[in-house]
């Protein structure tokens, strides 16, 4: 069956939100955090599932203006360590950001965000 899911993978991504919402006044926020869901299918195939974060001041889902390389990275070295290629583990680290509001993550929200485990773990 080609459609069939054979792997998954949640791992996070680097963007911009702007607020679609005409009557906030939110000039919009950066996320280091923005869960995606990765699944590799039957055939060599794939997709990858971007989720989206709410405004903190009117609660509206954002628009994202997604970080291109962190997402290529991330996808790339998901599909090359399921293809069985040697990989070296790329640091995902750095330079802290805001504290991530679970609230406001629709991957939170869905059970996939890997923020979310770390603070059930607390």
């Amino acid at each position: 069956m080609a459609n069939e899911t054979i792997q998954l993978h949640d791992t996070h991504v680097i963007g911009r939100f702007t607020c679609t919402n005409a009557a906030c006044s939110s000039t919009g926020w950066e996320s280091k955090m923005v869960a995606i869901l990765i699944r590799g299918y039957v055939g060599n195939g794939y997709n990858a599932e971007v989720f989206s974060q709410c405004c903190e001041t009117c609660k509206e889902f954002g628009s994202l203006e997604l970080n291109v390389r962190s997402y290529v990275e991330r996808v790339a070295y998901r599909i090359q360590k399921w293809a069985g290629i040697p990989m070296e583990a790329p640091y995902y680290g750095g330079k802290s950001g805001l504290p991530h509001k679970e609230d406001l993550c629709e991957g939170c929200r869905r059970g996939i965000c890997r923020r979310r485990d770390v603070l059930l773990l607390r």
